[in-house]
């Protein structure tokens, strides 16, 4: 058999947490290795912070915009780390950490993840049309929690967010140990 790729190594993005508030850094951490899982070391590695413009009136993607660049070169391990300051113009919305390098026969390697910044400033609001149609999600600042950590979550719902809407958060195993409701 033949494995296709785009290049010699492939690029791992992995945000510190997925969620984050104007003002709070974004890190994440990006990692090169060989589809055989050596580690690519000494490697250029270039990361945007991105957000994709939305066409209300359209209901479709208009380009993107970027916020930050940097560039990082990979340890012995393969590892880099980058970090993002968030600014008051972020409006509250998805944005994506892009991560992209070149190997030695110059294939462009590309990886992204998004997360979710909430701005006081510039609030995820919707008219009513618009947040009917609005899914409820949950996005988490981590994939997986330990016991005692901390959950920091953004809650998107149906609503314009001028309801006052609640959230009842429950901690539940083989039976439901404590909840509460939050603004």
């Amino acid at each position: 058999s033949i494995s296709v790729t785009p290049g010699d190594f492939c690029l791992f993005v992995e945000p510190k947490s997925y969620i984050a508030k104007v003002g709070e850094n974004i890190e994440s951490d990006v990692r090169a290795v060989t589809y055989e899982g050596t580690p690519m070391a000494n490697r250029e590695v270039n990361v945007r912070l991105l957000r994709r413009i939305w066409d209300r009136n359209e209901h479709i993607y208009r380009g993107t915009e970027n916020f930050e660049e940097t560039k990082a070169v990979t340890d012995k391990d393969g590892n880099a780390h980058v970090v993002f300051k968030t600014q008051a113009k972020y409006l509250t919305d998805t944005y994506y950490i892009v991560a992209s390098a070149k190997d030695d026969e110059k294939h462009l390697i590309m990886e992204d993840t998004s997360v979710w910044v909430a701005s006081d400033n510039y609030p995820y609001l919707l008219g009513n049309d618009e947040a009917q149609k609005e899914p409820l999600t949950v996005k988490m600042d981590k994939e997986v929690y330990k016991p005692g950590e901390t959950i920091r979550a953004m809650i998107s719902a149906p609503v314009t967010g001028m309801e006052g809407a609640q959230a009842i958060v429950a901690v539940e195993g083989v039976q439901l140990y404590s909840y509460k409701a939050v603004d």
